[in-house]
């Protein structure tokens, strides 16, 4: 099964959600970074453009990824697109924050959407029941902002220390088959 996770705007957490939500896959998982950033190998604390991130987790970098990528490869597939259209067949997940102009950019211009991972600020107005009417597609899961995730990408720890605030993605993990 291949998740494509994508945003219609940047800087709403699209890498570290498709990061956290490949590792807490368990079994046999590739997470291919294609957004133009490479941010994942950073997220990931990797230093090679194709290598073993933990026992089922395995990175690899590949700027330009088509269908004939990812034809031989085995177990579940994960996707970092960052801001660009997935071009790729699988599941679309949309990442976003409750905020208008997000909301307003995936009406407009976002690709098909099979459902949305939603990263709540306090103080935003738009709710998640605002963003399920304007989407029509399931809210997957909703993510806290907090700076206990920065801290653990700042400091290399994501992949050996997953934090607990993330827990709504590693659940969703267990569900995706039905995303």
């Amino acid at each position: 099964m291949i998740h494509n996770f994508f945003s219609v705007k940047g800087g709403v957490g699209t890498t570290t959600v498709a990061c956290a939500f490949a590792l807490s896959i368990d079994e046999p998982t590739t997470l291919i970074d294609a957004a133009p950033n490479s941010d994942a190998k950073g997220v990931l604390a990797v230093t090679s453009d194709d290598c073993e991130v933990t026992n089922n987790l395995r990175y690899l970098r590949l700027p330009e990824v088509g269908q004939d990528d990812v034809r031989n490869l085995t177990g579940r597939i994960v996707i970092d697109w960052g801001t660009q259209e997935p071009q790729v067949d699988g599941k679309n997940i949309l990442v976003s924050t409750l905020c208008y102009l997000s909301l307003r950019n995936a009406t407009i211009k976002s690709p098909k959407i099979d459902g949305a991972i939603l990263r709540s600020e306090e103080g935003r107005v738009l709710s998640e029941k605002d963003m399920y009417s304007v989407l029509g597609k399931p809210i997957l899961c909703m993510v806290r902002t907090d700076p206990v995730v920065a801290r653990a990408v700042d400091a290399g720890m994501l992949p050996t220390r997953l934090p607990t605030i993330l827990n709504p993605i590693r659940n969703l993990t267990r569900k995706t088959a039905g995303v």
